[in-house]
């Protein structure tokens, strides 16, 4: 495999930046390549993902790219104290990767990002403020839910607590203002484990259970969405139509964790490819159809009880 690493000047943190850029031997010549970008955890970078994980194996295995930027501790998110690490993902990032490495899809529906940890949330952000440019996102025990930080680190990348749920950073504003454009809302997928220092009351309660619309219990579009059926964006007059899939589990070590969580990731995405990922015991998913409105309580920060029946224990 080509692993590529490649520095440039980002105009938004105005310092060089690497980026590492890793392309499947199995389709050398492909000239519209699906890629994932991945974002990684606190005090890690995108370097960790290639030494902690069987990420390269995945990605020949399921002949896609993958593309690890830097964040540094950021939160992803343009910092109160710091530096502007969301401006950087969302436009320097995404000009070089699409500057230098033409053999990269321009096609939305061939493009990816996920994350872990604080990851998570910044993969979830970039997909919910720019849905036309990924078909689908991942967070790997997301840490969705900026109040469960560290103070000090709260106040570094958020100023406070208080504006740590600001509009800009409230992803579920950012679902709310997705919800009102045209465009397709891209797949979202979320893994959790019990362990993380991330995964609070909170995060378990609300924050991937509150992704789904309550109201479709009684939808009348509920039941083909149980099955499973993916209806049309224009055959619903209530909002958009998208597919929400989780995944829990428990696993001691969080890189095995986040290791296993790239793995059904990319099952999902590249289903025609192998299977990487073969679930164990204390593996349990579900993955309904729903169809989701601005209006919705979705939108609202209030928990939502999932009915039984989406539960594939």
């Amino acid at each position: 495999m080509a692993n590529i690493v490649f520095y440039s000047l980002s105009p938004a943190l105005r310092m060089q930046r690497r980026l590492r850029v890793i392309l499947p031997d199995s389709r050398r010549n492909d000239t519209n390549l699906p890629w994932l970008l991945l974002l990684h955890s606190a005090g890690a970078d995108g370097s960790r993902w290639l030494r902690m994980t069987r990420a390269e194996y995945y990605a020949e295995a399921k002949g896609i790219a993958l593309v690890l930027s830097d964040g540094d501790n950021g939160y992803y998110t343009d910092m109160y104290h710091g530096y502007a690490y969301y401006t950087y993902l969302t436009e320097d990032v995404e000009a070089d990767v699409l500057r230098n490495f033409p053999s990269l899809s321009r096609d939305p529906q061939r493009r990816y990002v996920a994350g872990f940890e604080i990851g998570g949330f910044g993969a979830l952000k970039y997909a919910l403020d720019f849905p036309d440019r990924f078909r689908a996102a991942g967070s790997f025990a997301g840490g969705l839910d900026p109040q469960s930080l560290d103070p000090d680190y709260c106040v570094l990348a958020f100023g406070s607590y208080k504006q740590a749920w600001q509009t800009e950073n409230d992803l579920f504003n950012c679902l709310r203002t997705a919800l009102t454009d045209d465009a397709r809302l891209p797949d979202l997928y979320f893994s959790r484990r019990q362990q993380d220092y991330l995964y609070t009351v909170t995060d378990q309660a609300t924050v991937s259970d509150r992704v789904t619309d309550p109201d479709c219990v009684t939808n009348p579009n509920y039941a083909a969405a149980r099955d499973g059926d993916v209806a049309s964006d224009s055959a619903m007059t209530s909002g958009h139509t998208i597919r929400v899939g989780r995944l829990n589990f428990n696993s001691a070590d969080p890189w095995s964790f986040a290791d296993r969580s790239l793995a059904w990731f990319l099952d999902r995405i590249c289903p025609d490819r192998a299977r990487l990922f073969t679930p164990s015991a204390d593996f349990a998913e579900w993955d309904p159809t729903v169809t989701m409105s601005a209006a919705s309580p979705a939108a609202d920060n209030s928990a939502i009880s999932l009915p039984d029946s989406l539960a594939k224990e």
